[in-house]
């Protein structure tokens, strides 16, 4: 079954950039998910610290909404880093079985839709994965700024 595609090779390799664009989406969005959960690591063990320092019953409300809301942007952190399977076709084996014994514009062909569907099936891992760490980053963002009205108020008594 020998076509005339001469574009095979173009889309071939626009497809396998996007794929490529994806992987490095996903390593991005990781190193921010890192930077966060450490952020809200070491402003959770110094209010730890802090809350050792002070009786539970003279804790003001800014202070425990601040820090409640800094776990949260961990805990966010973490879903965002956490192990999910994301598509890097083709897939070897079934190359090596089947494809094998067909053209290589048959196979590459082939190929070229197992990228696509990927490509399809991880963007939606990706946004889910960037709406977790938008989130964690929001969270983060509120606790501290809670914990600033707390020292601000702090400050001023």
């Amino acid at each position: 079954m020998a076509q005339n595609l001469p574009s095979l090779d173009l889309v071939f390799e626009a497809a396998q950039k996007e794929l490529d664009f994806q992987f490095e989406q996903i390593n991005s969005l990781d190193t921010k998910a890192s930077i966060s959960l450490a952020a809200a690591g070491i402003m959770l063990a110094a209010l730890i610290s802090f809350f050792t320092q002070r009786p539970a019953a003279g804790i003001p409300g800014f202070l425990i909404s601040g820090t409640l809301l800094i776990s949260l942007s961990a805990i966010l952190a973490v879903a965002t880093l956490w192990v999910r399977r994301f598509e890097r076709p083709p897939d070897l084996e079934r190359l090596r079985d089947y494809y094998i014994a067909q053209t290589a514009e048959e196979t590459k062909i082939e190929t070229v839709d197992a990228i696509l569907e990927a490509i399809s099936r991880n963007s939606n891992r990706i946004y889910g994965k960037s709406l977790t760490l938008t989130a964690s980053y929001a969270m983060l963002g509120l606790g501290i700024v809670a914990i600033a009205v707390f020292f601000v108020l702090f400050l001023l008594n």
